[in-house]
């Protein structure tokens, strides 16, 4: 299904390669936006600063590099990586859900808490290609050196963890993969957003919160999930 949460999107520069489109969100306007990392929407291998007004659109690999969007804000900080662009594809309606999968937004995000580590809260994450993915919280607040795709390493603080159903870690490989960067995660149980996938290193994922970019100040401030 076309531009379902969970295709494969890039800058049309490609200049980081390609992500995962994270969700639809609408602005304090009621427009249509989608997010995802910084890093899938940055035009170039510096991810400081804005992206260059020559480089903003965000296309659909999935749909033969279909523009379906452009950036209007983001940044890699201390405690996310996060992208986010106006939709601008003609008469699109927008869905937080992915078709006969069991994946679908629905209520606005919540913080993560202490009792998501201590019960292992189950989530699933809508990976690259609208591949469904089950999960677990290991860690409810973590930090994380992380490899990114511009070849440097970068520190992000106040993350949340994933592992392997059932919080198994032994000899597990991490819930994601390459290219689930900016995939949703949402609480199996509720549907609630809670944040989108940055990386992944030893057995564990790792996921910025939406707790950390929707207060005042803050990118996603006055952004509500589309339900």
């Amino acid at each position: 299904m076309p531009n379902t949460i969970g295709t494969e999107i890039a800058n049309i520069s490609q200049a980081l390669g390609t992500g995962t489109l994270g969700g639809y969100v609408k602005n304090a306007e009621g427009e249509t936006c989608f997010i995802s990392c910084w890093h899938v929407m940055k035009d170039s291998t510096t991810l400081a600063g804005p992206v260059d007004p020559g480089s903003t659109a965000i296309v659909n690999i999935n749909s033969g590099n279909a523009v379906m969007g452009n950036v209007i804000a983001g940044a890699l900080t201390a405690t996310y990586d996060l992208g986010i662009a106006l939709c601008t594809i003609p008469g699109f309606q927008p869905s937080n859900t992915i078709p006969g999968e069991g994946f679908a937004v629905q209520t606005q995000y919540r913080a993560l808490v202490p009792f998501d580590e201590a019960v292992s809260t189950p989530v699933k994450i809508a990976g690259k290609n609208s591949q469904v993915i089950d999960a677990a919280i290991f860690n409810w607040q973590t930090g994380a050196t992380l490899p990114y795709p511009d070849g440097n390493s970068y520190t992000l603080s106040d993350l949340f963890s994933l592992t392997n159903p059932g919080g198994s870690v032994a000899g597990a490989q991490p819930p994601t993969d390459e290219g689930d960067s900016g995939a949703l995660v949402i609480d199996a149980a509720t549907g609630a957003p809670l944040g989108l996938i940055v990386g992944a290193q030893d057995n564990f994922s790792f996921a910025i919160k939406f707790s950390n970019v929707s207060g005042p100040g803050q990118p996603l401030n006055g952004f509500t999930f589309i339900i």
